[in-house]
């Protein structure tokens, strides 16, 4: 029977973030991907399938440095068809997040390689892959960026411009919310909470220190994934700093709101069902 999946990767590397979602007709997409050594699982989990889109959420380097090595490579058979993203510019990061700006600086070493498999997306875009539907709540906006109050913060640049995303499929529907902060989701709330609902939330920034309770209010999901190896998803409680709390504090909202379902990379490569292949059920939609 031909289904629709996703795979929440385990950590190889200290902490990241990679998904795979494998379509009905045999095709991968990638989200993310995680660092260098995350690559070899990776590929199993592929396993040899066209990797139809590649789609990286922010520029940091549990998030694309792994993409950046295949792309550095060139003919890799990972390389897929399309790589969907919306960068802040060098020049953006180095002023506002130096500590982090040289992975930016590294893909852009090698970003011409991509030639016409560059695909830059804009809040509101809509492309799809086999039965999947990709609608881009979010993304980097040049004239409008969102930028922390305190530069290098655990806000910062980089996670607050994350790519925000929903995937629908015939049965479940996932948010992707990549590492976007408090910031990040004020203003997903004032655009979109209607467009939030879901089955399968991604929690934002490992669960630590990111979007704040409201957003997964709106998203009401039944299902979390999180990228969390054991010493993050069991952290002590901490208070990070304004708006910000650790992943003790993530966890307790998720509690008060009735989630049972827990994915945690902790646990080993988490595998879900999205669409069975024969029951048609209408995606979940904003009100």
């Amino acid at each position: 029977m031909a289904e629709t999946l996703l795979y929440l990767q385990s950590e190889t590397s200290a902490f990241m973030m990679s998904i795979v979602l494998i379509t009905s007709a045999g095709n991968a997409v990638v989200i993310d991907g995680g660092r260098p050594e995350d690559l070899p699982l990776l590929r199993k989990i592929v396993g040899g399938r066209p990797v139809k889109a590649w789609i990286l959420t922010h520029p940091h380097l549990d998030h694309i440095t792994g993409f950046s090595f295949i792309l550095s490579r060139g003919g890799d058979p990972l390389m897929p068809e399309k790589v969907y993203y919306h960068f802040p510019t060098r020049e953006f990061m180095d002023e506002t997040e130096p500590g982090e700006a040289w992975t930016l600086r590294s893909f852009l070493s090698v970003e011409d390689r991509l030639g016409e498999r560059k695909v830059t997306v804009n809040e509101g875009d809509v492309f799809r892959v086999d039965e999947l539907t990709f609608t881009v709540l979010q993304a980097y906006e040049e004239n409008d960026p969102i930028v922390p109050a305190r530069p290098g913060d655990q806000n910062s640049t980089g996670n607050e411009n994350s790519l925000v995303f929903r995937i629908d499929s015939p049965g479940k529907s996932v948010l992707i919310l990549g590492d976007t902060g408090p910031l990040g989701g004020d203003r997903l709330m004032s655009r979109h909470w209607r467009d939030l609902r879901c089955d399968i939330v991604q929690m934002a920034h490992h669960g630590h220190g990111g979007v704040g309770a409201e957003v997964y209010l709106a998203a009401q999901p039944t299902t979390c994934l999180w990228c969390c190896a054991d010493w993050l998803y069991d952290e002590e409680p901490m208070y990070l700093s304004e708006r910000l709390w650790g992943t003790s504090m993530t966890r307790n909202w998720m509690e008060w709101m009735g989630v049972k379902d827990h994915r945690v990379t902790k646990d080993g490569t988490q595998k879900l069902v999205l669409w069975d292949g024969e029951e048609k059920a209408a995606p979940i939609s904003g009100g």
